[in-house]
């Protein structure tokens, strides 16, 4: 048995005809490079309803471009088999609202929305899509791309490694971000300035949060740092005012310069085990810390701690 590739139906192995959408099969050459696993195959019929909107392209992959749109609607659900968003692509698109991109779309340009209107961007960030973004902006990757949207709707896929350089950096709308499993470093800036980022819930493999990553997060909550947490760069949580307490995981090694700079209302933290490197100034400006806690086996002597918090800060160290 083999499947047709326009549209996945079951065909027998002498087969050249589809009974389902009617068309022709040809076997493919030994040179043609397979399409991704499990992709449809667009019909000839989603093709042209393409190239009546974009101007589109196959790619090495079979997978397919679009650029220069022309056209007027509310909302488009792009497809499945589309995996670059080129120059112009929905810039001449009227009356355009609401946008929906599947983590199918592997680059978006950023001139993408050029002066379009859309308003509500539901969207699946791919790695790679991630990664395009981050290298065409320069402090503000989605809120550059898409800078009219006022409703953002965001998932990071499940396949994401890494959350790059300014991704969500001044990004409104926002109120609550979940970093799945699969991610273990976000980058320098990834969120800073996110005003309305309220929660975030990390995945349990992020080993590294960038510097400035989360900077000036003003509504940003007291989070669970995840159990696979090693290194918190410099300035990554500062200013982030509502935090009350810190409670390190047993695998943090370092906390960076300014780390929590500034974040005022933290009034406990509490070290794990393993943290070997705490920057003099990671806490500076926290003036209402009054607790501190370090574990029986934590590297780091109270007397190193001393300089670092407010004069009345209790220290003390706790059996296992």
């Amino acid at each position: 048995m083999k499947n047709c590739p326009y549209c996945n139906e079951a065909l027998k192995d002498t087969a050249n005809f589809c009974h389902n959408c009617g068309e022709k099969y040809k076997a493919p050459a030994a040179s043609i490079v397979l399409v991704e696993k499990n992709a449809k195959k667009p019909t000839k019929k989603e093709i042209q309803e393409l190239e009546d909107i974009f101007c589109v392209k196959e790619l090495p992959d079979g997978t397919y471009s679009i650029s220069d749109g022309v056209g007027s609607f509310e909302d488009y659900e792009v497809p499945s088999f589309v995996s670059e968003i080129g120059s112009g692509a929905f810039s001449e698109i009227e009356d355009l609202n609401e946008i929906t991109i599947g983590e199918n779309v592997k680059y978006i340009d950023i001139d993408a929305f050029e002066n379009s209107n859309l308003d509500i961007l539901n969207i699946t960030l791919s790695q790679e899509a991630m990664e395009s973004i981050s290298s065409q902006t320069t402090n503000a990757g989605l809120d550059e791309v898409f800078p009219y949207v006022t409703e953002f709707n965001v998932t990071i896929s499940d396949s994401a490694t890494v959350i790059t350089e300014r991704l969500f950096a001044t990004l409104g709308g926002i109120t609550e971000i979940d970093i799945p499993d699969s991610v273990e470093v976000i980058e320098m800036g990834a969120f800073g300035d996110c005003c309305d980022l309220e929660n975030v819930y990390f995945g349990n493999s992020v080993r590294v949060i960038g510097a400035n990553a989360f900077e000036s997060c003003a509504f940003l909550q007291d989070v669970t740092f995840p159990d696979s947490l090693e290194i918190i760069e410099e300035n990554a949580f500062a200013s982030c005012c509502d935090f009350t307490e810190l409670n390190f995981p047993d695998n943090l090694k370092k906390i960076g310069d300014n780390a929590f700079y500034d974040c005022s209302s933290v009034e406990s933290v509490y070290f794990g085990k393993s943290v070997e490197t705490v920057s003099g100034d990671a806490f500076d400006g926290c003036y209402d810390i009054t607790y501190v806690s370090l574990r029986d086996d934590t590297p780091l002597k109270i007397r190193d701690l001393v300089c670092m918090f407010p004069d009345d800060c209790e220290i003390e160290r706790l059996d296992n």
